[in-house]
């Protein structure tokens, strides 16, 4: 039971993160994606806080810091590191054009490093090919949040749960004023405010054991939701602090994580289609991190196809969504990673069986 629970909750994380790559593939349905993805995830992990945490959260604080910030910024080093080559090949580019998406830059040397590698650590700045890996911290920043706040209401208050929530609300509030003034913060402090309330949720409803009835009328409900709301109000971006207001930002984010859960019920009946989507959920984070730079590789491939300049390689997040590229974009930016992870872990589930048998050989005689 546990097992298929699990399953189930990678499942989640999988089509989250397919949600992700589909947003920045430019797919028809992108409007739709921005209005829950990045709140699934949120959600997925307040689900999974482990309450005990909250009596010591300088240890949480800690294990955070080394899953979230220590990634992000050897994933960004990483992609510094390899800047010069990637220009080299046409990754970047050094034209200036009007075209949107093309930002021109330049090989790197020791001088113009050392402070972007300043600006790496102290969460200042991101390299284009590692931007989806702002999502580490503001996952890091909303955890802090999150524990600090139940520590506050375990230690001070006769009913913790009522002061989680009290306080919580008062982060969204305040979250939702800086948003409304323009106010940024630094390390996405003032995003984390507004999804903080997101992780809550996930975390009551694993906390009070809630049961949740799945059926395809509601999720059609949400649907409509999703859809109205973007005809009324527009669509959410957090990344671009956009969340249209207070009220239909948490109906709309919950609307979405609704489908998701009917659609994970669904799966998780099909063997074949539960293990690809839950695999897919348990490398999540590398498909966050490469699909960008496999989104490169596609672009040499559709230049080279139509005979564009080279520079369009560099157009970021892509060349061209459009006529079914977006599914092209898509399938790669999701399966690659996921691909090279699974070829990884055979070589070296050969290497360690074959010195397992050499060393029953060698016993042997």
């Amino acid at each position: 039971m546990k097992k298929e629970k699990d399953t189930y909750w990678n499942i989640l994380k999988g089509l989250a993160i397919i949600a992700v790559v589909v947003g920045h593939a430019g797919a028809p349905v992108v409007e739709y994606v921005y209005m829950y993805h990045l709140a699934l995830f949120f959600f997925i992990s307040g689900y999974w806080y482990n309450d005990k945490h909250s009596s010591t959260p300088a240890v949480f604080i800690g294990k955070r810091i080394k899953s979230l910030y220590l990634p992000y910024i050897l994933y960004n080093l990483l992609f510094l590191t390899l800047h010069n080559i990637f220009f080299k090949i046409g990754f970047f580019t050094d034209v200036n054009t009007d075209i949107p998406g093309i930002y021109p830059t330049r090989l790197y040397d020791q001088e113009t490093v050392v402070p972007i590698i300043n600006d790496i650590i102290s969460l200042k700045t991101l390299d284009q090919l590692g931007a989806a890996t702002w999502f580490y911290i503001a996952l890091l920043v909303v955890s802090v949040l999150f524990c600090t706040t139940r520590y506050v209401s375990l230690r001070w208050f006769k009913n913790p749960n009522i002061a989680t929530v009290i306080i919580t609300l008062s982060l969204y509030y305040l979250g939702f004023v800086l948003n409304s003034e323009q106010i940024k913060l630094a390390f996405f402090l003032d995003i984390s405010l507004i999804v903080t309330i997101v992780f809550l949720i996930g975390f009551l409803i694993r906390y009070y054991n809630v049961k949740i009835n799945y059926n395809w009328w509601i999720s059609s409900i949400c649907l409509a939701i999703l859809y109205f709301s973007l005809q009324k109000f527009g669509h959410v971006e957090m990344s671009q602090r956009q969340f249209i207001n207070p009220i239909m930002f948490l109906i709309c984010s919950f609307s979405g994580i609704y489908i998701n859960m009917y659609i994970g019920k669904l799966i998780i009946k099909t063997r074949f289609l539960a293990r690809m989507f839950s695999y897919i959920g348990e490398h999540s984070a590398s498909i966050m991190v490469f699909h960008l730079l496999i989104f490169k590789l596609i672009n040499v491939i559709y230049v080279k196809i139509h005979s564009l300049p080279l520079y369009y390689v560099a157009k970021f997040p892509l060349v061209y969504g459009a006529h079914g590229w977006w599914i092209v974009y898509s399938f790669f930016g999701v399966a690659t990673p996921v691909g090279v992870i699974y070829l990884i872990n055979i070589i070296i589930d050969n290497i360690v069986l074959l010195r397992y048998r050499s060393n029953n050989v060698r016993a042997s005689e």
